[in-house]
């Protein structure tokens, strides 16, 4: 049993030195190099046809175009697509989701790169026109376009997980109109005041709820209210009596739910307040480590540095 033990070892040792080495060996391609470096100028003489601008990635880079994404590189972008980058092609790297072009793009708000692909034929994984508008805040398409969009198609949500109000914040002059004068399943009048981050409206909503309704739309509003960083919002809310650490509609706590969001301000206050930031979420997670897969680098440090 220890001699097996010891040659399965042996073995994996072996094909993990052989990686390591491999990755250490191998060469990055200049194309990939002019990438990183936003070498728009030497890269036109590297990228020259549909294969290169296609090709493979492996452990240590990834295809062209997913590189250009993580560079926010719009005219790289446009390069490989005029040398026939292919617009639909699925990462093979967890970096990029294992998804399309535009799925990343939209991940990371990248409108300008957004409208690039779909020009160049992106399967629009459910933008619509006045998504795009809204992701490019082209404040005149969006008055243009509002009037024929119904309240359904601003509420759902894409494949992405997100919804036009989503891609609306933090902008809440965008905000005030695609919900101005609108009845929403999913948003009561409190909530949308929370969202807006109108705190006197917040303050008279919340007398004219019914006293048997009102932990549970108070805990909606509030999940709203943090979401789009709504401070004043969240403050008048927590007028009502409700714990610092209450556990909401999503399992998660108020603290919790910023950190998901990158919402510094709350969180600072939510400490004072005296938010126990060691209180798991979901039953598995803490504030600090959702702040951290989320990428928001700022919060992450505040929660873990505080005491």
């Amino acid at each position: 049993m220890i001699l097996n033990n010891l040659v399965c070892f042996i073995i994996l040792f072996a094909i993990l030195t052989s990686r390591s080495l491999t990755a250490q060996t191998t060469v990055i391609p200049p194309y990939i190099k002019a990438i990183r470096s936003h070498d728009v100028t030497s890269l036109r003489s590297l990228i020259t046809n549909r294969v290169t601008a296609n090709a493979q990635g492996n452990e240590q880079w990834e295809r062209p175009i997913f590189e250009a994404l993580h560079m926010n590189d719009a005219e790289i972008v446009k390069l490989l697509i005029d040398a026939g980058a292919d617009v639909n092609i699925r990462s093979d790297s967890i970096k990029s989701f294992y998804d399309t072009p535009l799925f990343f793009a939209l991940t990371e708000r990248h409108a300008k790169i957004i409208r690039l692909l779909i020009n160049a034929g992106a399967d629009r994984q459910g933008i619509t026109p006045l998504c795009l508008a809204v992701l490019e805040r082209d404040y005149d398409n969006i008055d243009r376009l509002l009037p024929d969009v119904s309240t359904e198609e601003i509420e759902s949500r894409n494949l992405t997980g997100d919804s036009i109000l989503r891609y609306a914040a933090p902008d809440r002059q965008i905000l005030r109109k695609i919900t101005q004068n609108r009845h929403f399943k999913t948003l009561t009048p409190l909530s949308i005041a929370s969202m807006l981050n109108e705190a006197d409206d917040v303050r008279k909503l919340i007398r004219e709820v019914p006293p048997a309704q009102l932990r549970k739309e108070s805990l909606s509003a509030l999940q709203s209210a943090i979401q789009y960083g709504s401070l004043n919002a969240v403050q008048v809310l927590f007028e009502t009596g409700m714990d610092v650490n209450v556990y909401m509609t999503s399992d998660m706590t108020p603290l919790c739910v910023a950190a998901k969001f990158g919402q510094l301000e709350i969180i600072t206050w939510l400490l004072k307040k005296g938010a126990d930031r060691t209180k798991l979420c979901d039953e598995v997670l803490l504030a600090e480590i959702i702040a951290k897969s989320f990428g928001y680098a700022d919060c992450y440090k505040l929660l873990h540095d505080h005491n």
